[in-house]
């Protein structure tokens, strides 16, 4: 049984055997390398195996998940727009921001394939136990723009139906203030 002491926690753990290799430990979860000793007696420390095939299931999920509801709601924000009224294109361009946003994996997708090719890349030859993550700030400043967009949309939306709402209970009750004939006019 051989003890070792954990390079991050500085617990001790108890192996029944020491090969070579990359290890967990039991107390903090974090990853470290047992080296063996060399022909000269220097010390050698095993290299991660190089993973070439990044796995892109999760961009390929993303964009055929979310392609079918971004190019429907984009279609039916343009018809919307196109054929209704002031009401209606206000939620048509809505849909289509909207739309948009469920497009930014479509839209992006070769970029991020090429991120993640060269994140396994970094990964395979980075010694620590993080991970190197590369960040598409183009496709961040794009979702958060039509986000933005989409709230401000909404918010003029509701505000424009509240001032119509509120012109129209206006204008109905004048409408039957006139009409019941008690409006008491001035010229009377």
């Amino acid at each position: 049984m051989a003890k070792i002491t954990c390079p991050h926690c500085k617990e001790v753990i108890e192996l029944a055997k020491t090969p070579p290799g990359r290890y967990q430990c039991p107390f903090c979860k974090k990853l470290f390398n047992i080296a063996h000793k060399g022909k000269s007696d220097e010390i050698v420390i095993p290299r991660k195996k190089v993973k070439q095939n990044p796995d892109f299931k999760e961009l390929d999920f993303n964009v055929k998940v979310t392609t079918p509801f971004g190019i429907g709601f984009v279609s039916w924000g343009g018809y919307l727009a196109i054929t209704g009224d002031e009401l209606d294109l206000a939620i048509g361009v809505i849909l289509v921001l909207f739309g948009l946003l469920c497009l930014t994996p479509l839209m992006f997708y070769n970029q991020d394939k090429r991120n993640k090719e060269l994140e396994s890349k970094l990964n395979s030859m980075n010694d620590s136990d993080e991970k190197i993550r590369i960040e598409n700030t183009t496709k961040s400043t794009v979702r958060k723009v039509l986000v933005t967009s989409i709230g401000i949309g909404m918010i003029i939306t509701i505000i424009g139906m509240i001032i119509v709402g509120i012109a129209t209970l206006i204008f109905v009750f004048f409408l039957l203030s006139a009409l019941s004939g008690g409006g008491g006019s001035a010229f009377g």
